[in-house]
């Protein structure tokens, strides 16, 4: 088994906190391609492997929950699974899917999202929020386990294929959602980023809450996209390597907007996936939007 690294106690390498740029924000072209309005949620959005269809979480009325995909092209809705779903990922290199069911969280799950074939089957119990696949491989999962009395946070990696299972990092305490990043050797816990390749930690010193949404640039390691939802209502692009922050400009006209939740970038880079929560009150809308970069 691999050696266990932990961040508490070590010397680590602090990046400081990133500087917002000067140059003007990231513009691109909006088009909404679905929207539900008062009880009915939008979540976990994903590119498909070749950047034709989104697939996305519709959570209706009295907790019914379907898998849908949705044609960039055309904006046509395909109806995949109707079961009780509350999240899910979607692997990068092939469409793969690992939900998270209402009625189990013992195991890991993987389906075929064109035949709902289960595919791998990983019996487990203690995992945190739900798997996140490799960026590199669909046959590696990630999920976070939390110590007894939420004083530890262990990130394992799961193979599919042989069943092995090991934890690779110890974050130490809180109850963090994980983000893997390129190379199998970076990943976001909370505000953090991790190198588990050469104990560097990383924070981030955003200001944000844990509960963010990060996305990586499938094409550039060292961009990484992250909103926070209802505090900032923007998305914003992280450069590791300059340090910077630059803001994704996103106009919506019409309804107020309440929050920007789950930023996805499609596989070739150029352009990011959102949900949209307009409206205040009692009254929302949740809307599927594409940012086509400029």
């Amino acid at each position: 088994m691999k050696t266990r690294l932990t961040f508490l106690g070590i010397s680590v390498i602090i990046l400081g906190g990133f500087l917002l740029s000067c140059t003007p924000p990231i513009e691109g072209e909006l088009t909404m391609l679905v929207e539900y309005d008062t009880r009915e949620d939008i979540t976990s959005p994903h590119w498909s492997s070749e950047g034709s269809m989104i697939y996305f979480i519709h959570m209706g009325p009295d907790d019914v929950s379907q898998i849908w995909s949705v044609d960039v092209a055309t904006c046509s809705l395909t109806l995949i699974r109707d079961e009780y779903f509350y999240e899910m990922d979607v692997s990068r290199t092939d469409d793969l899917c690992s939900p998270a069911h209402r009625d189990y969280n013992d195991s890991i799950r993987v389906y075929d999202l064109e035949t709902w074939d289960q595919v791998y089957t990983v019996f487990q119990e203690n995992i945190y929020d739900y798997p996140k696949f490799s960026v590199e491989s669909s046959h590696i999962v990630y999920y976070n386990e939390c110590g007894e009395g939420w004083d530890s946070t262990l990130l394992h990696k799961v193979d599919l294929e042989s069943q092995t299972n090991e934890v690779i990092l110890d974050a130490g305490p809180g109850y963090y959602s994980v983000t893997p990043g390129p190379g199998d050797s970076l990943f976001v816990l909370g505000d953090t980023i991790y190198n588990i390749n050469t104990a560097e930690r990383i924070p981030l010193e955003l200001g944000f809450p844990t509960s963010v949404n990060y996305d990586w640039n499938p094409l550039n390691s060292w961009e990484l996209i992250v909103c926070d939802g209802v505090g900032d209502k923007c998305i914003t692009l992280l450069n590791l390597e300059t340090k910077e922050r630059q803001r994704v400009k996103v106009t919506l006209d019409g309804l107020q907007v309440a929050s920007l939740e789950n930023p996805v970038f499609s596989p070739d880079g150029k352009r990011i996936a959102f949900v949209a929560v307009r409206g205040a009150d009692s009254f929302y809308r949740y809307q599927l939007w594409i940012l086509d970069l400029m």
